[in-house]
C-alpha cells in the first residue's frame, strides 16, 4: 500500500480521542528506544513536528516524517518501534533457547492513522532508504519479509520508499510552514484556521501573499505574524490544500488547488483520486 498517495480526509477531525495503546499494548505515545547517535550511517538527529517528536536515522526518514505529520488522517507517529514474532518468542523462551540480540527489531516509521470513515485506528509501517537498490541487498530482503509478515499479523500496512519517492518542493513546503507553526497549539486554532481559509479562498490571488496578508490582518484584528501563522494552521488541518507544483513562501502568490484535493507528487489537476 502506498499510504502517502492515498486520499487525506480533511479537514483534520478535532474530536476524535484514540486509546492509549495499539493491539499489542504498546503506547501510541511511545518513548523513543533509540537516540539519534546509534545511527551508523547517514543523517540522523530528533524532528519536532505538531504530532510529536521523533528520532530519525535518515535523510529519508527526516522526510518521511515531514510527510506523515502533514498528512490530516495521521494520528500518532513512531519511529523505531520494536516488533517481534510473539509466538516464537513464547517457544524460545519456554525451551530456555537463547533469544538473539536483533530478535525485537524495530519499524523505522509506524504511523497510526484514521479509516476510510474515521471510526477505526489502523497502522502502517514505513521502511526507508536511500534508494530502491539497497531494498535488492539479500539482508534488506529478509528484514522486510519479517516486517511485511509482522503488518499482516496485526492486519496493518507496509511499504519501503526511498529518498527520491518524495518531491523535494512539497518537502521545502512542509519545512518552511512547520517553522511558522512549531511553537503553536495548532489544533486549539482549528476554528480561526477555518475563518482564515474562507478568506483565502475568497481572494483573487494574483498578487504575492505578503501584500495581502495585511488586509487578513486587519480582519482578525492582529499583526500580519499572527495572520501568516493562523494561513499555515489552515494548511496543516487541511483546511487549505497549496499546489505543491509551486513553492509556498510570503513573496509569491497563495497557489491553491483547484478543487480543495491533496496531491501527492504534484501529480497534474485531472489526476483520478482525492478526497
Amino acid at each position: 500500500m502506498r499510504f502517502f498517495e492515498q486520499p487525506q480526509i480533511a479537514p483534520y477531525l478535532t474530536g476524535v480521542s484514540m486509546p492509549e495503546v495499539d493491539s499489542r499494548g504498546f503506547p501510541y505515545r511511545l518513548p523513543e528506544t533509540k537516540r539519534p547517535t546509534d545511527s551508523k550511517t547517514g543523517e540522523s538527529g530528533i524532528y519536532v513536528g505538531i504530532k510529536g517528536t521523533c528520532v530519525y536515522h535518515s535523510q529519508t526518514e527526516r522526510i518521511a516524517l515531514h510527510f506523515a505529520d502533514f498528512n490530516t488522517r495521521v494520528r500518532a507517529i513512531r519511529t523505531h518501534l520494536p516488533f517481534y514474532d510473539a509466538a516464537r518468542f513464547i517457544e524460545l523462551y519456554t525451551a530456555g533457547e537463547p533469544i538473539w540480540a536483533h530478535f525485537a527489531a524495530t519499524i523505522d516509521i509506524d504511523v497510526v492513522y484514521l479509516s476510510d470513515c474515521g471510526s477505526a485506528f489502523l497502522q502502517h509501517g514505513v521502511s526507508c532508504k536511500a534508494t530502491l537498490d539497497d531494498f535488492q541487498k539479500p539482508d534488506v530482503i529478509r528484514r522486510s519479509a519479517r516486517e511485511t509478515a509482522f503488518y499482516e499479523s496485526i492486519n496493518g500496512t507496509w511499504e519501503c520508499i526511498s529518498k527520491d519517492y518524495f518531491h523535494f518542493v512539497e518537502y521545502d513546503n512542509y519545512e518552511y510552514i512547520l517553522k511558522h507553526i512549531r511553537r503553536s497549539d495548532v489544533f486549539s486554532l482549528s476554528h480561526d484556521a477555518e475563518s482564515v481559509a474562507s478568506f483565502w479562498k475568497s481572494q483573487r490571488r494574483e498578487k504575492p501573499l505578503n501584500e495581502i496578508l495585511g488586509t487578513l490582518a486587519k480582519k482578525l484584528g492582529a499583526d500580519e505574524h499572527h495572520a501568516f501563522r493562523l494561513t499555515c494552521a489552515a494548511i496543516y488541518l487541511g483546511y487549505l490544500r497549496i499546489d505543491h507544483r509551486h513553492s509556498f513562501e510570503l513573496r509569491a502568490p497563495l497557489r491553491l488547488t483547484a478543487d480543495g484535493q491533496y496531491r501527492f507528487r504534484n501529480e497534474p489537476e485531472k489526476a483520478p483520486w482525492g478526497f
